[in-house]
């Protein structure tokens, strides 16, 4: 299966009726007798694979996979555990960052195109990918008489950790684990044990099998003579110690055991109802916490359930400690929680920004992403409050009325239904309401929504859609600038600078250092586009620019062809949400690509 065929059955498996032919055409920009080649491709897969399920063709209604019970996610695990069939830029990555960091021999450029079965000018290109990955570790790729990694040691098996889970964690898991793994998986399980015990707490399963992971990696590296450089005698866990020495033949220094334990120091928790009480929270966590939550309630003046100021120190604090010791983790849905719930995270990251204590923490990206994922509910219940007023008109009998206005109330709590009227009251009470609702049709050129007089859940659904229309409008009613032009960066040092003089225009106070140390927590990579969104009330308005790159940038792995720079005025929590609609929209205006977000 190639790359084409995997996105039109995943586009498939998101579609439960029968897609016309020509709307797949459409779609994905192929022929229709691409298309129908590629479902029998896809099917002759499917078979090969013992997967029961088809993609099925109806004369006059298209096509549809047709799902037996349960094979649903076995297929999407098909797709992320073989993706490295698929991709071969993925596969040259992963095979690439092996032979360079776990093999002896040394590796030229033509050399190392050979084993990868490509070509001397891919290899280039792959080069400039993989050192935009590197970058973020402070690493780099030297091109003497062999191909090298140079950077710190640390830093080197960390990458392997972050990036060999981000690029494609199923295939990880299926393909590269076993090179780290091997046979000592009984070790590594007894090893981590000891070290629950000795820390009285349950790692969580990703966590444990990341540390795994690096135990793996640590001794690969070690055996090659890439040992950590000691610096004092190690007085930690010495079973430990003695037990990866003996069974490797290695001498594993002090610092090797040190840096092991801080990055399991480091390392997520299995939660628990026992963590709020048992979680020692030191005195400088609970009064950067205290500074937070001072801030959320003066800005929203919304009361935070009582356990959320507790589960939100435990977060800070690893996050604190990850930062200390170095320990970048990946969050694998950070880019998703981010533009599905991007009020919630510029609210977080505006709170954070604007007090000197909480900004000077500087944590990673990612854990902005987990303590904003924490805040969600929060923040759900200040947009409980952003309320539209109704007016239920009485058509029907009286009780009707009252019965749906009480059942609505119960379904939609953001609905107001103030006013119970007739049909001659409406014009009166126009100016009163956002909307009215029925239960039978009526020739008014009014704002109306009719519903059946049962009030099923698709009449709920059909509310809940037209208070995202409404919400629309609003939005509608002040439009955002957006500009759009082409620039040319040499790297991606000179693209920050362009946003930061972008950024400049709108912001006169901001500085250069000030917008660099935003710059990572606000981007987001989408495909080939790089989305930047601040919220600040010094800007003197919104605004948001598309910048066509003219040469395409690496970054972070993912080749950039687009940019969007988005501000926003500091504003409520409604209008924020207004505008982000706009933004969205904008976007997949702009980037036809973009439909398929939630599926990267």
């Amino acid at each position: 299966m190639n790359q084409r065929q995997r996105k039109l059955l995943l586009y498939l498996l998101s579609q439960k009726h029968y897609q016309p032919i020509q709307e797949l055409c459409g779609e994905f920009g192929f022929s229709e007798k691409t298309i129908r080649n590629d479902i029998k491709a896809i099917n002759a897969y499917l078979h090969m694979n013992e997967v029961t399920s088809r993609i099925q063709t109806k004369r006059g209604s298209g096509v549809r996979m047709h799902l037996m019970e349960r094979e649903e996610e076995y297929v999407r695990y098909l797709l992320e555990s073989r993706v490295l069939e698929i991709k071969p830029d993925l596969d040259r990555f992963y095979h690439g960052m092996i032979l360079l960091l776990f093999r002896q021999e040394p590796y030229t450029m033509d050399t190392l195109a050979d084993e990868l079965y490509t070509n001397r000018l891919q290899l280039k290109e792959d080069l400039l990918c993989w050192e935009s990955m590197l970058r973020m570790f402070h690493l780099k790729i030297t091109k003497g008489t062999h191909l090298h990694i140079d950077g710190d040691e640390r830093q080197l098996r960390l990458f392997v950790l972050y990036y060999f889970y981000q690029r494609a964690d199923k295939a990880m898991i299926m393909s590269i684990e076993p090179v780290f793994l091997q046979e000592h998986q009984s070790l590594f399980r007894d090893i981590l044990r000891l070290y629950e015990d000795a820390y009285r707490y349950r790692f969580t399963v990703n966590a444990l099998h990341h540390f795994s992971i690096y135990l793996g990696v640590m001794m690969k590296r070690i055996q090659m003579g890439y040992s950590l450089q000691e610096q004092t005698p190690y007085m930690g866990n010495r079973r430990v110690h003695t037990m990866l020495q003996d069974y490797f033949h290695v001498d594993v220094n002090g610092e090797e055991m040190r840096f092991l334990e801080q990055l399991i120091e480091s390392g997520a928790r299995q939660w628990n109802r026992s963590m709020l009480h048992e979680f020692v929270v030191n005195e400088e966590t609970r009064q950067l916490s205290a500074r937070f939550f001072a801030l959320l309630k003066q800005e929203y003046h919304g009361e935070p359930d009582e356990e959320l100021p507790i589960l939100f120190s435990i977060l800070l604090q690893t996050a604190m400690i990850r930062k200390h010791h170095a320990m970048r983790v990946l969050h694998y849905n950070d880019t998703q929680v981010k533009f599905d719930s991007m009020a919630e995270f510029l609210s977080v990251m505006r709170l954070f920004h604007k007090d000197e204590k909480l900004r000077g923490l500087q944590l990673y990206e990612s854990e902005y992403t987990r303590l904003s994922m924490l805040l969600l509910p929060y923040f759900h219940q200040l947009d409980m409050q952003v309320r539209f007023r109704a007016g239920m008109i009485v058509n029907c009998s009286l009780e009707l009325a009252y019965y749906g206005r009480m059942r609505i109330s119960e379904a939609l709590p953001n609905i107001d239904i103030v006013r119970i009227l007739t049909e001659d009251e409406i014009d009166a009470a126009a100016a009163e309401v956002d909307f009215f609702i029925t239960f039978d049709y009526l020739h008014k050129q009014v704002p109306i929504v009719e519903i059946s007089s049962m009030i099923q859940d698709s009449d709920i659904q059909k509310l809940q859609l037209y208070l995202k229309q409404l919400r629309q409008q609003r939005s509608a009613l002040q439009p955002i600038s957006c500009s759009m032009c082409a620039h040319h960066a040499a790297d991606e040092d000179a693209l920050v600078s362009y946003l930061f003089q972008c950024y400049q225009e709108n912001c006169k106070t901001g500085t250069y250092e000030e917008f660099t140390a935003m710059f990572p927590m606000h981007r987001l990579l989408l495909r080939d586009c790089m989305l930047v969104v601040l919220y600040d009330e010094r800007f003197s308005e919104s605004f948001i620019s598309m910048i066509a790159l003219k040469k395409q940038l690496y970054i972070e792995g993912k080749g950039i062809r687009q940019v969007c720079l988005a501000g926003f005025v500091h504003t409520s929590y409604e209008r924020l949400q207004e505008q982000l609609m706009q933004l969205k929209e904008c976007l997949r205006k702009q980037l036809a690509h973009l439909l398929e977000i939630t599926r990267i």
